[in-house]
């Protein structure tokens, strides 16, 4: 027998969570705690978890840093003390054997089991080092998240992902070449710095495509919805819920989407993501779901 006192519940939690999320995006970038953000990303699927306590282990990382960068001062400094206190002590790093474990994109299960993708420690260093003081933001290279201590002279490029590694652009061209392929050549905008809001979408996006990869479509159906609450209705964004939604059997909304998606200029013009082929059966699976959503149920 189901339990409906449960369900509603959890109901209620997800959506207090979806709430406390869409609160913390509708800000400007420059106001958004990203730490606080990425939490309430998980307390969707963690109905226990408590921000305040992650936020606080946060800043006690963060204090253990400041008394570390202390002794000198400088850039290379605040890099001993980030490595030194989150490498070294707390043995934060990569989780390269379970890649594609969705735990890798939940900060609370980064901080708890100190094991992540690049991206997820990388929001790890920055919120440390930005309470412990010290300049950082994120670098949204394509393939591979890294973070960039700022300095003036010489700004510092790290890999959180491999134990705190300081790299050389040649480096970051090497790694954009095992990911994109040999030819790529590494371009002055792959380092640009990656907002706070940019971060939350890509940490989204890597959900969606495990969800995918294990066909657990009410996930990545979520993470897409939140998705749309930072950077609003996108024609590619229609197209990913449009195909969600006729996964789950959702077929009403599934040709609302697919049919805005066609009908924009993106759906329509070459040269998007979206190739001739791809277009032409999205076409044939908008006219099978149009009959699926007019028959009677």
């Amino acid at each position: 027998m189901i339990d409906q006192t449960k369900n509603y519940s959890d109901t209620r939690n997800r959506l207090h969570c979806r709430e406390r999320f869409a609160a913390c995006v509708a800000t400007t970038d420059a106001d958004l705690d990203l730490a606080s953000a990425a939490l309430w990303l998980a307390a969707e699927e963690y109905p226990e978890l408590d921000p305040q306590i992650y936020l606080g282990r946060l800043e006690s990382l963060a204090e253990r840093v400041r008394v570390a960068w202390s002794r000198r001062p400088g850039t290379f400094a605040a890099f001993d003390a980030l490595r030194s206190v989150l490498v070294e002590e707390q043995n934060f790093g990569g989780n390269s054997h379970h890649y594609f474990d969705p735990r890798n994109s939940f900060l609370n299960e980064v901080l708890d089991r100190r094991v992540g993708i690049p991206i997820s420690l990388s929001v790890v260093w920055i919120e440390v080092g930005r309470r412990a003081g010290i300049p950082i933001e994120g670098v949204n290279m394509p393939g591979h998240f890294v973070v960039r201590l700022l300095d003036r002279r010489q700004p510092l490029l790290v890999d959180p992902f491999c134990d705190g590694m300081l790299l050389t652009p040649e480096a970051c061209e090497e790694r954009l070449r095992q990911t994109q392929g040999n030819d790529v050549r590494l371009a002055p905008e792959d380092l640009v710095a990656a907002s706070s809001k940019q971060i939350l979408v890509r940490m989204l996006d890597n959900l969606r495509l495990v969800y995918l990869e294990t066909e657990e479509y009410g996930r990545a159906l979520s993470a897409v919805d939140r998705i749309v609450l930072i950077v609003g209705e996108t024609p590619k964004l229609r197209r990913d819920r449009g195909l969600l939604y006729a996964r789950l059997r959702i077929y009403g909304k599934a040709w609302a989407d697919l049919a805005a998606y066609l009908g924009s200029d993106e759906g329509r013009e070459e040269g998007s993501d979206t190739s001739n082929e791809e277009l032409s059966l999205l076409r044939e699976h908008l006219e099978r779901v149009r009959h699926l959503a007019a028959a009677p149920n």
